[in-house]
């Protein structure tokens, strides 16, 4: 839903005219004035606003009392921006934008996760976008702030929740994981001052489709060490990363967020990411096998099988052969590849054993190849934690 605009009726009609097909496909360019470009950030209510970007979400409402989520400056997500509840994800909830023949042509996708001082939520569109990755946001709020009073260092436990979107191939996938952050309040620094430090990681990071199906999972995410300003509670400019299977950097991003509650009971913060839309380690088996093997003795004068003189038997002889039998070959290779790019895990690739000799003797080892499909992905997410007590 837009707040403070609306499309021009021919923008309208051929949306109508869409039908359920991808209707960027004949879009014209959208008049910038369509969304509304203020950033709408407060001390206390976070948002990832970067119209340039696609990231125009400017508020949020959630009405407890029929489990809505109702959003507001996302092009296309139907004229009153309501989401409904259409499935929950490791304890997360997933909303859905409502869809007729003639509103809400671009579905979306929200998740929402609350405690009593914080909200997050994370949307974004779920189809392909010429320009990119399409339309999204985050948001972080909270109603109270004040540091936590006590040892001075302390853990959140929590949730992220987050929508990623693929620039080449389209859809949105759902990702949740678990959080653990940590503050140091009372962060001496060299020339006597004192200052707060954050950093953090999310594990588990569990995806689906749109639908629900499962996709293959992520790696952590870490959130990188951050100053927080003690009087608001803020912190700004974090850096965040993912790494591959080699140990190499994977996504890269940043993360910002509050602390929340009457005695900091609480710390959420909204998170940014992109980098290789997929990429998947795959482990296949490789089989070598020796094996003694009867040949036939061809007769060199008749070019036929040699027959013994004396039994009239067909003449054999023994030699030893060797061969190779590899899970990944060029036969699978491209299917694999296409598995990979649509996120499904490829899983433990075999060797075929057909044609190997009944007396081989067969050593089997696993290696592993790390596949990298095209395009990049980008992932906007929320965290909300809570304090552990002290230990």
């Amino acid at each position: 839903m837009l707040r403070r605009s609306a499309l021009p009726l021919s923008l309208v009609a051929l949306l109508a005219a869409c039908g359920s097909t991808n209707p960027f496909m004949e879009i014209p360019e959208i008049d910038e004035e369509v969304v509304d470009t203020t950033d709408p950030e407060t001390s206390n209510s976070l948002f990832n606003f970067d119209a340039s970007s696609g990231l125009v979400m400017n508020d949020v409402e959630y009405d407890s009392i029929n489990n809505k989520l109702v959003i507001y400056n996302i092009p296309f997500d139907g004229p009153d921006g309501i989401y409904d509840q259409e499935r929950t994800q490791n304890g997360v909830p997933v909303y859905g934008s409502r869809q007729t023949g003639t509103t809400g042509q671009v579905k979306h996708y929200a998740v929402y996760i609350s405690t009593d001082d914080l909200e997050g939520t994370a949307v974004g569109d779920a189809q392909w976008n010429p320009d990119g990755y399409g339309n999204a946001g985050a948001n972080i709020r909270r109603t109270t702030y004040n540091l936590p009073g006590g040892v001075g260092e302390y853990v959140y436990l929590g949730t992220y929740a987050g929508v990623r979107q693929k620039d080449e191939l389209g859809g949105l996938h759902t990702v949740t994981g678990d959080a653990r952050l940590v503050l140091d309040v009372l962060d001496p620094e060299g020339d006597g001052t004192v200052i707060g430090a954050i950093a953090g990681v999310v594990t588990n990071r569990q995806r689906t489709t749109g639908d629900g199906t499962s996709r293959h999972p992520l790696p952590a995410l870490y959130l990188h060490e951050v100053a927080f300003d003690v009087d608001t509670g803020a912190f700004t400019e974090g850096g965040a990363s993912t790494r591959d299977p080699e140990g190499e950097v994977r996504d890269t991003g940043t993360y910002e967020g509050i602390i929340a509650g009457a005695e900091g009971e609480g710390m959420g913060s909204h998170v940014l990411i992109d980098g290789p839309s997929e990429v998947q380690l795959v482990t296949y088996e490789v089989l070598n096998w020796t094996a003694d093997v009867d040949v036939p003795v061809i007769d060199p004068a008749t070019g036929v099988q040699a027959v013994d003189p004396v039994s009239g038997d067909p003449v054999f002889e023994t030699v030893t052969q060797t061969g190779t039998s590899s899970g990944l070959n060029e036969d699978n290779r491209e299917a694999v590849e296409n598995t990979v790019t649509v996120g499904e895990t490829v899983g433990y690739l075999a060797a075929d054993r057909f044609g190997i000799p009944a007396n081989a003797t067969i050593t089997s080892e696993d290696q592993e190849e790390i596949f990298t499909a095209d395009g990049n992905a980008r992932e906007i997410g929320v965290i909300v934690t809570e304090r552990e007590p002290d230990s």
